[in-house]
């Protein structure tokens, strides 16, 4: 949301050098908070998932879940950002054919998981493949400054 109000302040105000830079701001600060957040789950992914349960099985399935839960906050904390820039940016036809390539993903992957009864740790491998494909569609359209739009032209 932050990325939203201030890349579409800026555009708005047909200042799109201080929208690119409000832009990378909000990337700078969500890939450190993820990153953080990533580390702190990985490394308290057993004392997280016994907070959930006594049962053993429970805690060891939720235990390597979380593992890559916390490989995906890095990939995810950007596409978070993104999102928020390119909708602020008003440039939402392109998120909406992203988010088609993403889904395919994800149900593409999800469809494999089934099928191999692979479990829980596959599923949120799954998701975060998806993740990364989100975040290097919109990584590829914010470093291609398409989304840089003032004015009236800026709905478009």
């Amino acid at each position: 949301t932050a990325g939203q109000a201030l890349v579409a302040r800026e555009l708005g105000g047909g200042r799109d050098a201080r929208a690119r830079s409000a832009g990378q701001r909000v990337l700078v600060w969500s890939v450190a908070a993820s990153a953080v957040l990533g580390a702190v789950t990985l490394l308290g992914h057993r004392v997280i998932a016994d907070v959930f349960s006594a049962d053993q099985a429970v805690v060891a399935a939720a235990a390597g879940a979380l593992i890559w839960v916390a490989a995906g906050q890095p990939v995810a904390g950007p596409a978070f950002a993104l999102d928020g820039i390119l909708v602020g940016a008003g440039d939402l036809r392109f998120l909406a054919g992203a988010m088609l390539v993403v889904a395919a993903t994800f149900a593409a992957g999800s469809a494999l998981t089934l099928a191999s009864g692979a479990g829980l740790w596959a599923l949120w491998a799954t998701l975060t493949a998806a993740m990364v494909v989100r975040t290097a569609l919109m990584s590829h359209r914010y470093r291609s400054g398409a989304w840089v739009r003032t004015g009236p032209a800026m709905s478009a």
